[in-house]
């Protein structure tokens, strides 16, 4: 849906005392972008589902008017990625519920705003980081028993992959239009050069067999339909994956070399870029630009105390601009052609160091071991901590080594086998234990989280592991 412009207006009919032919009262439409928006009007005093009138729309274009009883009153803006009908509302008046009527992502907006409105007096819209619980009463009235709004409980499965080579990268092959954070399938990279093709639960392939290269790092070009990969020898290269045969080696296309000191570790492809934009980061915190075959160092990052080298980290690209971080107190930031820094993440608290990122409904969200999460809003600005309760200081996050979205919910993988949680509704949830070793490589594939070993050893066989919601009985998934 396209930006609203500033001509569109949410008109307020101000029926003060009962007066039907009081003036209709303006205030401005939302700036900010979302497929579909719910407006509710505030009327009492107690914050009462009861006292909220409610309307949802799609058209931005079009006046929202609502009956305001009094003189003074707030108005909430909730913004939503899915369309109306995707969260069991029509455009209009919002009615009372039915039960199992609604989707319980009208739970989980993606953009909050609020505006104290006084006739007569200029409003303005603000970001509010929690919406009234009376708000989400009068959307969804059997919340309770129709959503699961308590930390998750997760199952796993896992099984062999039938190889003994170390995995180098996972990258997401097929996105879901309809939620980016998704992916239908995922290709898995092996250090001798072999890919499989990951899907859900038990639901892998191999796509092409070894070849002479050796591999440290891949992502996948969605434009392009090409995987790109980086070698041992500081060479690039791409991979016809929809061309390739799972019994012969993987056909590799090289374009470039990079003089890499120490092996590559992650990487990204630049969005609409011709030629090719690729960005590198090394095991030694070294950031790297690559254009066509054109090669610029960007400089590098701040290690942890003493390290030297760091296989955690990660480059991220997200609105016109790329984060990296490599395990220190460090985030730098290659936007309009600079490079940015911020540190200084720890405060007072020792030793916090970025593992993982994350661009999730418009904001990038890095995880620190200890620190946990920092948002940056909008991608714009700096980062700022996401939640700074109590459940922050007793569910630590040690070394969250990679973050996905699963059900709303913003997910790591911790070391020893633990996996951390952070919602909304619960800010950070106890840390949960007993799941799969330490690994970089997790991605929401089809609903679950998948999850690859780290181990360098040779000779063990690799495994591939699924983490999957358990479920409450309810009416609305």
């Amino acid at each position: 849906m396209r930006r609203p412009d500033p001509e569109f207006l949410l008109l307020l009919l101000a029926l003060a005392g009962g007066c039907a032919e009081s003036p209709i009262q303006v205030v401005p439409f939302p700036s900010d972008s979302a497929a579909s928006w719910v407006f509710a009007v505030d009327q009492g005093a107690n914050r009462s589902s009861a006292n909220l009138q409610l309307i949802a729309t799609e058209d931005s274009s079009l006046p929202v008017r609502f009956s305001a009883l009094e003189r003074s009153l707030r108005v909430y803006a909730l913004g939503y990625l899915q369309p109306l009908s995707k969260l069991g509302l029509v455009p209009g008046a919002i009615p009372p519920a039915e039960r199992c009527a609604r989707s319980c992502d009208l739970l989980r907006p993606t953009r909050k705003l609020q505006l104290e409105f006084t006739r007569d007096q200029p409003s303005v819209w603000v970001a509010s980081e929690v919406v009234e619980p009376a708000l989400l009463d009068a959307l969804v009235p059997d919340r309770a028993t129709s959503c699961d709004e308590g930390c998750m409980s997760l199952t796993e499965t896992s099984t062999g992959l039938g190889t003994s080579v170390p995995i180098e990268f996972l990258a997401t092959e097929v996105l879901r239009a309809d939620d980016p954070t998704i992916a239908e399938s995922a290709l898995l990279g092996f250090r001798d050069g072999s890919i499989d093709r990951i899907r859900g639960p038990l639901d892998f392939e191999p796509v092409c067999a070894a070849n002479a290269s050796t591999t440290t790092a891949g992502v996948f070009d969605l434009e392009r339909q090409r995987l790109w990969v980086i070698l041992g020898d500081g060479g690039v290269g791409w991979v016809d994956v929809g061309a390739a045969v799972p019994e012969r080696p993987c056909p590799l296309v090289r374009t470039a070399s990079v003089p890499l000191t120490a092996a590559a570790t992650h990487v990204a492809v630049t969005p609409g870029s011709d030629p090719p934009e690729l960005m590198i980061l090394d095991l030694a915190g070294n950031m790297h630009r690559l254009v066509g075959a054109e090669v610029t160092s960007l400089g590098s990052l701040t290690l942890r105390s003493g390290a030297t080298m760091s296989r955690a980290g990660f480059v991220l690209q997200f609105g016109g601009a790329t984060y990296f971080g490599a395990a220190g107190d460090d985030v730098a930031i290659f936007e309009n052609g600079q490079l940015s820094h911020q540190r200084g993440f720890a405060l007072t608290i020792q030793g916090a160091e970025v593992h993982s990122a994350l661009a999730h409904n418009g904001d990038v969200y890095v995880a620190f071991g200890i620190y946990n999460l920092h948002v940056r809003r909008g991608g714009t600005g700096r980062f700022v901590p996401l939640d700074e309760g109590r459940s922050r200081t007793t569910a630590i996050w040690e070394d969250p080594e990679a973050l996905a979205v699963l059900d709303g919910r913003l997910v790591s993988r911790l070391a020893k086998g633990f996996i951390g949680e952070w919602s909304q509704e619960t800010s950070y949830c106890q840390t949960k234990e007993g799941f799969s070793p330490n690994g970089f490589y997790m991605a929401n594939i089809q609903g679950s989280l998948y999850l690859s070993d780290y181990n360098r050893e040779v000779g063990i066989e690799r495994r591939a592991r699924w983490l999957t919601r358990d479920r409450p009985p309810a009416c609305v998934p």
